[in-house]
C-alpha cells in the first residue's frame, strides 16, 4: 500500500462520520412517565382469592353454563377480537421475516432495437435483438443499531395487547350474561312477591267497600283503597317489562331468539361468587386485561422510538447475485452468459429534509400517549376495585339490617293474626302487617340481587380470571435515548 493510501482511508472514514452526524435525533424526547399504582391506593401483597378463568361456574347453574356457551361461541365482538389477534400476529411475522435473509428470483426477455451511437459494436448497433436476463438475488440486512429487532418487538407487544383486549372482550360478555341473568332471576321473584301484594291490596280493598256500605269508612277510605290496587297492578306491569328487557338481553347475548327464553327459570342463587381484597392489590397491574393492554401498547411505543432512532445510522447490508444475461435465446443457457456478485452495501441518511426527526417525534408523542392511557386506565382500575369493595361491605351491612326489619314485619304480622283469631281486631290490620312482610321480602330479594351483581362486578374489576407476566415498571425507551 503506497504512503498516500492511509491517509486517504482515512479521510474517507471521517467524511463518513460527518456526513452520518449531518442527520441526528438529539433533543428529541418524550415527557410522560408511568405511574407508580402504590400513590392510588394499591398496597403489595399477596391476594390468593382471584377470579378463575370460568368463574360463573361457582354457581352451579347448567342453565348459565349453556348460557355462556352459547354467548362464547359466535360473538361478534369476540370474533373482531380474534381476527384483531390474527391481524397483530400477522404483522409481527413480517417483522421477524426483515431480521433473515431475503431471495428474490427475476426473468426478463424482451425484443429491442440497439442504438448504433451507443456502446454496442457492430453488428449489433442499429440490429433488432432479443436480450435474455435472468439472476437470483440474495439480501441480508445486517441490523447493527436494531432497527429490525426493535420493530419486532414492537410487533410482538401488539400481538399479546391484542390477546389482551380479545380477554377484555371475553369478561366484558361473560360478565354482560351473568349480569342479565341475575336481573331476570331477581324479576321473576320480585313478580311473585308483586303478584302477592296485589291479591293483598284486592283483598284490603274488598273490605274497606264492606266497611263503607256499613257506614264504617267514607269514600276517601275507598279512593285510597282503589289507588293503591291500581299502584299494585303498576308494580306487577313494571317488573313483566323488567323481565321481558332481561330476556332480551340474554337472547341478543347469546343470539337467540327471545321467544326460546321465555321458559327460562333461572336457579342462580343469590350468594357472593368473589371474596374482595382486604386492600387494593398491586399485581392488579398484570390482572386486568384492559389494564395489561394499556402497558404493552407502551411497551410497543418504545420499540417504535428505538427503532426510529436506529434510523439515524448507517445501515449495513449483504447482497449477493447470479444470473444469465445474453443477446439471443440460444446463448442464454451458455457458461459464458453467467453473472455474479457480491458485496456490501452501506446507506447513510444524509439530508432527508427533517423526515426522521419528524418520524421519532411523532414516536415519542405516541409513546406519550401510551403512557396517558395507560396512567388513566390505571386510575379508573383502582378506582373500580374501590368502589365494588365499598358498596359489598356497604349493601352487606343493609342486608343484615333489613333482616331486623323482615323479622319485625314477621313477627308484627304473626301478632296481628292471634289477635285477628282472638277477635280482638280485624282483617284488614292483618292484611296490613301482611302486606308490610310482602314489601320487607322484596327489599330483601332486591338487596340480595345486588349483592350478586356486586360481586360480578367485582369478579370484572379484578380481571375476571386473565393473568399477565409482571410488568416491568420503569420505562425501558431510555436505553434508546
Amino acid at each position: 500500500m503506497s504512503d498516500g493510501a492511509q491517509p486517504a482511508r482515512l479521510l474517507g472514514w471521517l467524511m463518513l462520520a460527518s456526513l452520518a452526524g449531518c442527520v441526528s435525533p438529539a433533543g428529541i424526547q418524550h415527557d410522560q412517565v408511568l405511574r407508580d399504582p402504590a400513590p392510588l391506593g394499591a398496597k403489595a401483597g399477596q391476594f390468593a382469592q382471584w377470579p378463575s378463568e370460568d368463574w360463573w361456574r361457582a354457581w352451579n347453574d347448567p342453565q348459565l353454563d349453556h348460557l355462556m356457551q352459547l354467548a362464547l361461541q359466535e360473538n361478534p365482538s369476540l370474533i373482531q377480537a380474534a381476527k384483531r389477534v390474527d391481524k397483530a400476529t400477522a404483522y409481527a411475522s413480517a417483522a421477524e421475516s426483515v431480521l433473515k435473509p431475503q431471495v428474490t428470483g427475476n426473468v426478463n426477455v424482451s425484443r429491442q432495437r440497439l442504438s448504433e451511437n451507443a456502446f454496442y459494436p457492430p453488428p449489433y448497433g442499429g440490429s433488432w435483438q432479443t436480450i435474455a436476463d435472468g439472476s437470483i438475488n440474495a439480501a441480508w440486512d445486517l441490523d447493527f443499531w436494531g432497527r429490525n429487532r426493535s420493530a419486532l418487538q414492537s410487533a410482538l407487544s401488539q400481538v399479546e395487547a391484542a390477546k389482551a383486549e380479545q380477554a377484555a372482550a371475553k369478561l366484558l360478555l361473560t360478565t354482560a350474561v351473568a349480569r342479565a341473568y341475575n336481573q331476570l332471576s331477581n324479576g321473576l321473584a320480585q313478580q311473585v312477591l308483586a303478584q302477592q301484594a296485589l291479591k293483598q291490596r284486592e283483598q284490603e280493598f274488598s273490605l274497606i267497600r264492606q266497611r263503607v256500605e256499613n257506614g264504617l269508612d267514607t269514600n276517601l277510605e275507598l279512593r285510597q283503597g282503589e289507588s293503591q290496587v291500581a299502584a299494585a297492578r303498576e308494580q306487577v306491569e313494571t317488573l313483566d317489562e323488567k323481565i321481558g328487557l332481561a330476556r332480551n338481553a340474554l337472547a341478543a347475548l347469546t343470539a337467540q331468539d327471545a321467544d326460546t327464553l321465555k321458559s327460562l327459570k333461572p336457579l342462580l342463587t343469590q350468594r357472593e361468587i368473589q371474596a374482595e381484597p382486604t386492600a387494593i392489590p398491586a399485581d392488579l397491574i398484570g390482572r386486568r386485561p384492559d389494564l395489561a393492554a394499556a402497558r404493552l401498547r407502551v411497551d410497543a411505543a418504545e420499540a417504535d422510538i428505538a427503532s426510529a432512532k436506529a434510523e439515524f445510522y448507517p445501515n449495513i447490508s449483504l447482497s449477493a447475485f447470479v444470473g444469465l444475461s445474453s443477446f439471443g435465446l440460444s446463448k442464454f443457457v451458455e457458461l459464458g452468459s453467467t453473472l455474479a456478485g457480491v458485496g456490501p452495501a452501506v446507506h447513510l441518511p444524509i439530508f432527508d429534509a427533517g423526515r426522521l426527526r419528524a418520524n421519532l417525534k411523532g414516536k415519542n408523542v405516541d409513546y406519550d400517549l401510551a403512557v396517558a392511557s395507560y396512567n388513566q386506565t390505571l386510575i379508573e382500575a383502582v378506582h373500580d376495585v374501590a368502589d365494588q369493595v365499598t358498596s359489598v361491605q356497604s349493601v352487606r351491612k343493609q342486608i343484615e339490617s333489613q333482616r331486623q326489619a323482615l323479622t319485625a314485619a314477621e313477627s308484627a304480622y304473626q301478632l296481628a293474626m292471634q289477635r285477628y283469631e282472638a277477635g280482638i281486631s280485624n282483617y284488614l290490620t292483618v292484611l296490613t302487617a301482611s302486606d308490610a312482610v310482602v314489601r320487607e321480602r322484596a327489599r330483601n330479594a332486591d338487596l340480595n340481587a345486588r349483592l350478586t351483581d356486586l360481586s360480578i362486578a367485582l369478579v370484572k374489576s379484578l380481571g375476571g380470571g386473565y393473568d399477565h407476566p409482571p410488568f416491568n415498571q420503569a420505562s425501558t425507551s431510555e436505553r434508546h435515548e
